[in-house]
C-alpha cells in the first residue's frame, strides 16, 4: 500500500483558522505540502512549508500535534498535523492560490476535505479522536493468525528445535542428552516451543538472534551457564569476535558498565576455549589489562578495544583499614592496583593464592569457611581486616 506523507499547520488567529485553495474549484485545505522523496525530516520540511508562505515558527519541532490518516486512490494520506504556537508573519500565498481566515462555526459550510475538518476540530477539542482499539487488535489478530500458519507443524516441532540446538551448539551429539540430565521437565518445552517457534522463523538469521540473546542475558547480569552457552552459540552461528565485543559494548551504554563487566569475563573465556581459540585470528581477542610496571606490546592485528572499569564507589564497613590497603592517588586508583589489594585481602585471611571473583558463590565461601567473613560489594570482595580506602 503506498503512503502520501503530507504536513500540514493550523494557523490561528483572533479565534479564525487561516486556509488556502489552489483554485476557486478546489476544496480548502490548511497550509500545506508533501515530503519529498529525498527528505526525512517532516519538522524541517514543515518548517520549509511556512518560510514560503512568510511564516517564522521558532520551535516547529515543539508543535507537532497528531498524526491523521486519510485513504487515497492508490492507498493512504499520512497526515502530519501541526500547531504553531508563537507564530509570526503574514500569510502571503502563492499567485493564483486563495487564501482566507474561517471560524470554525464556518468550516461546516466550506468545501473542505472531512478528514481535514475532523483533525481541525479534534484539535480544538469539538471532537473525541475515534476508537481505533477494535481495528487494532483486529490486525494483531490477524498477524498472530498468519503468524500461527507458518509456524512448523507439531509433528515437524522437535525436528525443527534439534536444528537450532544443533547450530547453538556446534553440531555437538550429545547436547540433546546434556539438556535433558540439566533440565529434564523443561527439555521438551525448550526444544519443541522456544527453539522451534522462535528461532527459526526468516526475519532474523540465528547469528542476530544469538547477539540478541547475549545483548539480553549481558544486561540482567545472567553470567552464568546461559550466558556462556549463547556466547557459544553466537560464535557457532557465525559471529566474529569484534561483533560480539561491541554488544557487550553497547550492553555497557545501556545497560550499564557493571553488568558489561561482568558478562566480560565469561565472555574472554570463551573466546579463549580450544575449539574457538583455533579459528580466531591471533590479536582479536580482547587484550588484558596490564598492571603497573608492566608493558603491553600491540600485537599487529587491531584488537578489539578493552573496557576499563571506573574506580567504584563502595559501601564503606566500619571497620580497621588493611595495612595492604591502597590509598588514592590524583583522586582515582587503577583497577590492577584494587585486583592486587583485593588477591592480597583474600591470601592473608586463607582464601588461597586468588581471590574469588565477582561470580563466586555462596557455596565456595561456605565450604572454605567464610561465609560471614566475607560479602560482595561492588562486584569485589572484602575482607572483614580491610575496607576501602578514603
Amino acid at each position: 500500500m503506498k503512503q502520501h506523507i503530507t504536513m500540514a499547520a493550523i494557523l490561528e488567529r483572533g479565534g479564525r483558522i487561516y486556509l488556502v485553495r489552489p483554485s476557486p474549484s478546489a476544496p480548502w485545505e490548511l497550509p500545506s505540502g508533501p515530503l519529498p522523496p529525498d527528505v526525512h525530516d517532516v519538522d524541517e520540511e514543515m518548517d520549509r512549508i511556512l518560510q514560503r508562505l512568510g511564516i517564522e515558527a521558532p520551535a516547529v519541532e515543539d508543535d507537532f500535534l497528531q498524526t491523521h490518516y486519510f485513504p487515497a486512490d492508490d492507498g493512504q494520506v499520512v497526515y502530519n498535523l501541526y500547531a504553531p504556537s508563537e507564530w509570526q508573519g503574514e500569510p502571503a500565498p502563492p499567485p493564483g492560490v486563495g487564501s482566507g481566515w474561517f471560524t470554525l462555526e464556518e468550516l461546516d459550510a466550506i468545501d473542505l476535505h472531512p478528514g481535514v475538518r475532523r483533525a481541525i476540530r479534534e484539535a480544538f477539542g469539538l471532537d473525541q479522536p475515534p476508537d481505533r482499539s477494535a481495528e487494532i487488535l483486529a490486525a494483531l489478530g490477524a498477524e498472530l493468525e498468519a503468524a500461527a500458519r507458518t509456524a512448523p507443524p507439531p509433528a515437524s516441532a522437535r525436528e525443527a528445535g534439534l536444528d537450532v540446538l544443533r547450530t547453538l551448539t556446534g553440531g555437538d551429539p550429545a547436547a540433546e542428552a546434556a539438556l535433558r540430565r540439566s533440565s529434564p521437565e523443561l527439555a521438551d518445552d525448550i526444544v519443541e516451543f522456544a527453539l522451534a517457534r522462535f528461532w527459526t522463523g526468516p526475519q532474523l538469521d540465528r547469528r542476530t538472534r544469538s547477539l540478541l540473546v547475549v545483548a539480553m542475558l549481558a544486561a540482567q547480569g545472567r553470567t552464568g551457564g546461559p550466558l556462556r552457552s549463547h556466547l557459544n552459540g553466537a560464535l557457532n552461528h557465525g559471529a566474529s569476535p569484534a561483533q560480539v565485543v561491541e554488544v557487550l559494548r553497547m550492553v555497557a551504554i545501556y545497560a550499564g558498565f557493571p553488568a558489561a563487566l561482568e558478562a566480560w569475563a565469561v565472555m574472554e573465556e570463551v573466546f579463549r576455549q580450544p575449539r574457538h581459540s583455533a579459528s580466531i585470528p591471533a590479536g582479536s581477542l580482547p587484550r588484558e589489562a596490564p598492571s603497573s610496571g608492566t608493558s603491553m606490546t600491540p600485537s599487529s592485528t587491531p584488537s578489539p578495544p578493552r573496557m576499563r572499569a571506573a574506580a567504584p564507589t563502595p559501601i564503606r564497613p566500619s571497620v580497621g583499614r588493611c595495612p595492604s590497603t591502597p590509598r588514592r592517588s590524583g583522586g582515582r586508583i587503577a583497577a590492577a592496583r584494587w585486583r592486587r589489594w583485593a588477591s592480597a585481602c583474600w591470601a592473608k585471611s586463607g582464601g588461597g593464592s586468588r581471590r574469588p571473583t565477582g561470580t563466586a558463590t555462596t557455596a565456595r565461601l561456605t565450604a572454605r569457611g567464610h561465609s560471614t567473613a566475607y560479602r560482595p560489594c561492588s562486584h569485589r570482595w572484602e575482607h572483614p581486616g580491610c575496607r576501602w580506602p578514603s
